[in-house]
């Protein structure tokens, strides 16, 4: 029970920083963008836009399902547990990506704050990019991190279940598919055009690229599938790979304290006889 009980504060304190992330990231963009309003449709239809603030509001979901839900033995909770994790991990694996340019002297291919500058935040003054990066790395490492971390610890055997149930994997697609189509069909909302990632109207070069015209409906439509299945492909399987190591270990760990203390348990009946 106790083991439990800090499971779940992991999960708690996930979500509080999901959430304080998604928090510092709009109030970021009210200082950086004065003409933006939280009170416009466009805006938030740009802000969930980001993968990361989708990733945020799918744990912050699950953590809502789990408050009033404490078993989880039942087909969709495997179903959530996949699609909570795989999110996770690929806000991790595209904001990597997204950054790499930086370590030999590129631009990231993500947008960040244009100029310094300093602003104002909670009667404390700081530079712009300092607060952006302070919060960025927050929410796209040790949020992600501590959120798969309590998968891991709920259960040892999170790999022998995805191996027994590979159709699972068919259920990796729910969500990018989904933010496929929305991050596509957004431009398309009048006045989105007020709300711009940068210069481009999607949030990363590779919309550009699949939404580009000289691809038609069909055959861009055929490259993003096999280019999100291929992602999931791998990401799919690294995360097993995770999941399998880790709970490897954390067995074998458990066990080895369950031997010690039998043995020191063994010792002491000895000496009292």
């Amino acid at each position: 029970m106790k083991n439990k009980k800090n499971n779940f504060r992991l999960l708690t304190i996930s979500v509080f920083l999901h959430l304080i992330s998604c928090f510092c990231a709009s109030y970021l963009d009210m200082k950086t963008q004065s003409h933006w309003h939280l009170s416009e449709v466009n805006y938030w239809l740009n802000f969930f836009s980001w993968w990361s603030v989708q990733a945020s509001l799918i744990t912050v979901i699950y953590f809502i399902y789990r408050l009033f839900k404490k078993s989880s033995a039942n087909y969709f909770d495997k179903v959530f547990d996949l699609i909570v994790i795989n999110a996770n991990v690929i806000s991790i694996s595209i904001f990597s990506v997204a950054i790499a340019p930086i370590f030999w002297g590129g631009k990231p291919w993500t947008a960040t704050p244009s100029k310094g500058g300093p602003i104002n935040i909670f009667f404390f003054v700081i530079d712009r990019k300092i607060f952006w990066w302070f919060y960025v790395l927050i929410w796209h490492y040790l949020t992600p991190v501590l959120t798969i971390i309590y998968f891991v610890r709920k259960k040892f055997s999170l790999a022998q279940t995805y191996y027994k149930r590979r159709e699972l994997f068919l259920y990796s697609f729910l969500h990018p598919f989904f933010y496929l189509i929305f991050v596509l069909l957004r431009p398309l909302v009048p006045g989105a055009e007020k709300y711009p990632f940068g210069k481009s109207k999607y949030p990363y070069f590779f919309f550009n690229w699949i939404g580009g015209n000289k691809y038609s409906v069909l055959l861009w439509g055929l490259v993003a599938i096999s280019v999100i299945f291929f992602f999931l492909f791998a990401f799919w399987f690294s995360t097993l790979f995770f999941w399998w190591y880790s709970g490897h270990k954390l067995k074998n760990l458990k066990t080895r304290k369950r031997n010690i203390l039998e043995k020191s348990s063994s010792s002491e009946e000895i000496k009292h006889q």
